[in-house]
This record gives structure tokens, C-alpha cells and sequence, in this order.
């Protein structure tokens, strides 16, 4: 199959399923934004290795297995904004430049040294508190409407 977008936004779709993408090994961009997506079965973008572009925004969203994104090494952009993450680990995704976490429940964030974010919106997680982003390449970072941040030394 040739196939390299797929767009299903606006649907109703609650869980995305391991069978959704198996043979579409071509595709390199999925939105699946304004569903009401809260899970997602570990195997669903498994056979994905061209996939450098997801966008899961605004869904019902608060937890990502590590599995899901195991063989997506090519990922570069995620959308994850507006969804119930209160906490979330990205370390593990070493390509990925492209990070919006808008509009979740994050309460404190981090990323190691080793992350390759460039561009990181965090803006209206009205409960972040904690935010560790030392020594990082990024260009761009939106920490907008945060009112609850709290930075005692340098993040930077």
C-alpha cells in the first residue's frame, strides 16, 4: 500500500486497535485529533517505521505505554495537546523535535540531556509546578498561562 497520510479527525473513535495501521507500513503522518481516544493498544503503530508525524490532540488521553511507540524510530512531531496527561515520559523517543503538551494536567516535566526537542509547548498546564529542561537544543519553548510555575533556579 502506498499510502503515506491518513486523516481521521473528528470521529468518534474511543480506542485505536493493533489491526488500524498493520499494513499501511508506508504512511508517515496520522492525525487522529477530536476523537474521544483513551486508549490505545501497544501494537497500533508497531509496523510504522516511516511514521514521523502523530498528532492524538485532543482526546481523553492520560497514559502512553512505551510499546506504542517502539518501532516509530523516525518519529519527529507529536501532538499530544489538549488530553488528561498529569505526568509523561518522551525520553525514550530520540528523534522526535516536535512536542506539544498544551492544555494536559502535567504537574512537572522533564527532559534529559539527551533530548533532541527543538520545540516544546507546554502552555495552559495550569498544575505544572516543576519543570526541568537543562541543557537542552531547544529553539522555541511556550510556557504560557502556567500560573502555578514555580522556578527556583535556572531551568535553562
Amino acid at each position: 500500500n502506498r499510502l503515506r497520510e491518513i486523516y481521521f479527525n473528528n470521529n468518534k473513535f474511543e480506542i485505536i486497535k493493533s489491526f488500524y495501521f498493520s499494513n499501511l507500513t508506508q504512511l508517515v503522518a496520522i492525525f487522529l485529533a477530536f476523537n474521544q481516544i483513551s486508549s490505545i493498544n501497544p501494537k497500533s503503530f508497531s509496523n510504522l517505521i516511516n511514521l514521523n508525524s502523530l498528532d492524538l490532540s485532543h482526546n481523553c488521553l492520560f497514559r502512553l505505554d512505551k510499546k506504542i511507540f517502539e518501532n516509530t524510530h523516525n518519529l519527529k512531531y507529536l501532538n499530544l495537546s489538549h488530553n488528561l496527561f498529569k505526568t509523561i515520559d518522551v525520553s525514550y523517543l530520540n528523534k522526535l523535535t516536535d512536542l506539544n503538551l498544551a492544555n494536559n494536567l502535567i504537574d512537572y516535566f522533564s527532559l534529559s540531556n539527551e533530548s533532541t526537542i527543538s520545540k516544546l509547548n507546554l502552555e495552559d498546564n495550569y498544575f505544572l509546578r516543576s519543570l526541568y529542561i537543562n541543557k537542552l537544543k531547544l529553539l522555541s519553548l511556550n510556557l504560557n498561562n502556567n500560573n502555578n510555575l514555580n522556578i527556583e533556579k535556572s531551568i535553562f
